[in-house]
């Protein structure tokens, strides 16, 4: 099929919301709204004193699950009792609003927007959401707003929080605000480091929302950038989570100097677990743990390659996948399905791998799995790239193979193999005690709030609504 009928096709599948949203929306338009002004309202859940007078964070990401969601429910837990914690999350149908009340971790829903005109990156602003931000601002009443990412929202949130004068927090968890692809891959797969490359037509996209995107390179991406940069002046605190993060950031953006985006790692708890790691017997097979959900910007199709040389040549490896994986790289690995977080120890124990292997083609601006391999005492392979590249340079615990070069990492990883005395050195730094941890992450976010709080009442009130709240869902 050609690329523009393509592209035409996924337009009007987006355009054509699914039957359930669209009778949803419906029923929100012409039963459910017009019934909230003549229903009893429901009791006001009256909260604590303290809970009352806490400034109100609003945080703003996609509505997803996925690295960005878990580390947010761990930065919110680190700053309850501090902070009253709000979250306004988008995706392609709904915007949803919810609140953190400490409990286990879970979300209370406070009110949901069903979307008249389905979300799309073409469009940069869009009134419906704008009006909703509007609302949310004024009724909410944030003290400050913290972007996480933008996927499924718009940029008419920056524009309102500069009229409201309230502080705005942006996060730069991956490329996104680079470049719509996300992981910076060109039509080939390819890591473009955010230069584009010779090749023709449209760049690997990672999700399904952005399917209908014309071509970035015809014009897009451009314009993109230019719109990305507009609203930059008015963001208060840059955070990311990786210096070479930052560096590209800052190079794609150079009105933003690096010093002014701080770096904070992931924090992450884990309990004390002895090393799961079978050292390599010498000449035998080993087991590779792949750990998380793979797709091709994770390198699936390296692991698929990897795999498919070593049965041709020496068949010393074993491939095991603890997550999901593309049907492909599940036809050459033993895959071991999904995993809870706090269930890493006991999966990856019962699999005995001598190694965990991360081989993404983009620069991670992180890595949980990294974290979560080192917990359990098991060194990694990693890519020569991005934030595997410099945790591994600054902590040790494994090993760099060069990133996407299947067949010079075969040979890497048979040297690797039969090196006994390396193995238990990398292995001895395979450890987290290094490593900050949730309490630490939140300590240097509410640094920075705290910061934003007191300049912004040195500058005076903002033009917002009166002292907040304890909200509930009947409040808004």
């Amino acid at each position: 099929m050609r690329p523009r009928l393509r592209q035409a096709l996924a337009a009007a599948r987006r355009r054509l919301a699914p039957p359930r949203s669209r009778r949803e929306a419906w029923l929100q338009r012409w039963l459910i709204e017009p019934l909230r002004g003549i229903r009893r309202p429901a009791p006001r859940r009256r909260g604590r004193p303290a809970d009352a007078a806490l400034p109100r964070l609003l945080f703003v990401l996609q509505d997803a699950e996925g690295g960005v969601q878990e580390t947010h429910r761990d930065l919110m837990a680190a700053l309850h009792g501090n902070f009253a914690c709000l979250v306004l999350s988008g995706s392609l149908h709904r915007l949803r609003l919810a609140r953190y009340d400490g409990g286990g971790g879970e979300l209370e829903i406070l009110r949901t927007w069903w979307l008249r005109r389905s979300w799309s990156q073409r469009r940069f602003r869009h009134p419906e959401h704008r009006e909703i931000y509007r609302r949310v601002l004024a009724e909410a009443a944030p003290d400050v707003v913290h972007v996480r990412h933008l996927l499924g929202h718009s940029l008419d949130l920056f524009d309102l929080c500069r009229e409201r004068r309230l502080p705005l927090v942006l996060s730069v968890h991956d490329f996104y605000l680079a470049c719509p692809s996300v992981h910076l891959l060109d039509g080939e797969g390819r890591y473009c480091g955010g230069r584009c490359t010779p090749s023709r037509g449209q760049c690997r996209l990672p999700i399904a929302w952005l399917d209908d995107l014309p071509v970035l390179k015809e014009g897009h991406l451009e314009a993109w950038r230019r719109a990305i940069a507009g609203v930059l002046s008015g963001v208060d605190g840059f955070v990311t989570t990786s210096e070479g993060a930052r560096r590209l950031f800052c190079r794609i953006y150079p009105q933003v100097p690096p010093e002014a985006v701080q770096v904070i790692e992931h924090g992450r708890d884990f309990a004390p677990c002895p090393p799961v790691a079978v050292p390599p017997a010498a000449g035998g097979r080993v087991r590779l743990l792949a750990p998380g959900n793979l797709a091709y910007h994770k390198g699936s199709d390296v692991l698929r390659r990897l795999i498919e040389l070593d049965r041709a040549a020496a068949d010393r490896l074993e491939l095991h996948v603890l997550g999901r994986a593309p049907a492909e790289l599940a036809a050459v690995a033993v895959c071991h399905g999904p995993y809870k977080r706090d269930a890493f120890a006991e999966r990856a124990r019962a699999i005995a791998p001598s190694f965990a292997i991360l081989v993404s083609l983009w620069p991670e601006t992180y890595c949980h799995t990294l974290s979560e391999a080192w917990s359990v005492g098991l060194p990694a392979l990693v890519s020569d790239l991005g934030a595997l590249r410099e945790r591994l340079l600054a902590h040790g615990g494994g090993w760099l193979l060069p990133a996407g070069d299947v067949e010079a990492s075969y040979r890497r990883i048979l040297e690797i193999l039969d090196d006994g005395e390396a193995y238990r050195r990398q292995q001895a730094l395979a450890h987290v005690r290094d490593l900050p941890s949730v309490a630490a992450m939140g300590r240097a976010y509410a640094a920075i709030y705290r910061r934003l709080l007191h300049r912004r009442g040195e500058a005076g009130p903002a033009a917002a609504t009166g002292a907040p709240q304890p909200l509930a869902a009947a409040d808004l």
